[in-house]
Formats: structure tokens, C-alpha cells, sequence
């Protein structure tokens, strides 16, 4: 037989503590996001100290905007808080991706600051699968033979134009084109959690 469980209930405590954060409270607001650090505080010790202090005051802006305008947390309050630090890890990393400021999987993980990155264990290998999915998706067989070949294989441009009989300048644009269409492909991919795109 299905049995249905039920995340914990809220503690008297907890209601509490939110409760005297939603009266502007500042002892009990400075709890609630102490508690959200401690909650990704594993997440956050492969990061850089700079991008872990970003990350935090993220997830501290984020935890006391759901005080200020009542989100109040509607089961358990570590769970909640916890779910606020996650999203903000993983929208720093989405925005490093987005800024290109990291574009493939080696940068990502040196990004993090330590080759014990949370992408490493968490999410390399699905990171790797989504831009492995999205290379093959490539529409134009041109485009994706030239962007497999520069950044699966670590060509170069010129070398990809003497194996693929075209001109340098040709296929750094199939490589461009190739590029717009995977960054597109790993937003959505990114957004919908690694759904199909």
C-alpha cells in the first residue's frame, strides 16, 4: 500500500523566530540567514573565499526578501532555508555560465576555486551530458563537425578548415554559429533543471 508522507511541520520555535523576522526583528532575522549559511556551508567550501562571500550576501538578500514580503515557509524552516541557499549556489553558477565568464567544463570547475568543485561531484558528469546533448542537436552538419572538432576534440580553426577542405575564416564562423545555438541549448537545459530542451 502508497503511504503518503508529509514534509515536518512548522516547530512553535521556528514559527517564532519567523515571526519576530517578519516584525523586523534583527536578532531573529540575522538567525534565519546565519541558519541558511550553515545549511549549504559543504557547498560553499569549494568556492573561491571571494564567490563564497558573493554567495552568501545572495543568500542573505534572498532569505530576508521572503520576510519582507511574507513568503513564510509553509513546512519545515531548515528546509526552506535551505532551499533558498541552493538556489542561490546554483543561480551563481548559472550566471557565470550566462556572462560567459566560464565556457567549458575545466574553466567551470577552476571557477568554483578548487578542483573539488560542487560541480564535480554534483553535476559534472550531468554538465557534461547536457553539453554533450546539445553539441549533437546542432542542426547544420558543417556547424557541428566544426564545433565537435574545436572543442570536444581541441582543434584549431585552421587546422579544422585543412580537415574539413573550407576556408579559416568559414569555419570560425560554423564554430560561432555552432556556439549560439549550445549556449541557447544549456540556458534552457539549465533552467528546466537538464531537461530535454
Amino acid at each position: 500500500m502508497l503511504t503518503l508522507t508529509h514534509p515536518p511541520k512548522q516547530t512553535d520555535a521556528d514559527a517564532r523566530l519567523w515571526s519576530a523576522a517578519s516584525a523586523g526583528d534583527d536578532e531573529a532575522r540575522g538567525e534565519l540567514v546565519e541558519r541558511a549559511w550553515r545549511s549549504t556551508e559543504m557547498r560553499l567550501r569549494s568556492f573561491s573565499a571571494d564567490d563564497r562571500e558573493e554567495i552568501r550576501q545572495e543568500i542573505a538578500k534572498s532569505v530576508l526578501h521572503a520576510v519582507e514580503i511574507g513568503h513564510a515557509p509553509t513546512s519545515n524552516l531548515n528546509a526552506f532555508l535551505e532551499w533558498r541557499g541552493r538556489a542561490e549556489v546554483t543561480a551563481f553558477i548559472r550566471l557565470r555560465i550566462r556572462q560567459r565568464q566560464v565556457t567549458a567544463l575545466d574553466e567551470i570547475v577552476h571557477a568554483a576555486g578548487s578542483p573539488d568543485s560542487p560541480l564535480v561531484h554534483a553535476s559534472a558528469r550531468e554538465l557534461d551530458a547536457m553539453v554533450q546533448d546539445c553539441s549533437d542537436r546542432i542542426p547544420n552538419d558543417d556547424h557541428r563537425s566544426a564545433w565537435c572538432d574545436r572543442y570536444l576534440e581541441g582543434l584549431e580553426p585552421r587546422e579544422i578548415a585543412v580537415r574539413r577542405d573550407a576556408n579559416t575564416t568559414v569555419v570560425r564562423a560554423w564554430i560561432s554559429r555552432a556556439a549560439k545555438f549550445v549556449r541557447a541549448c544549456l540556458r534552457r537545459k539549465l533552467a528546466t533543471g537538464g531537461g530535454d530542451s
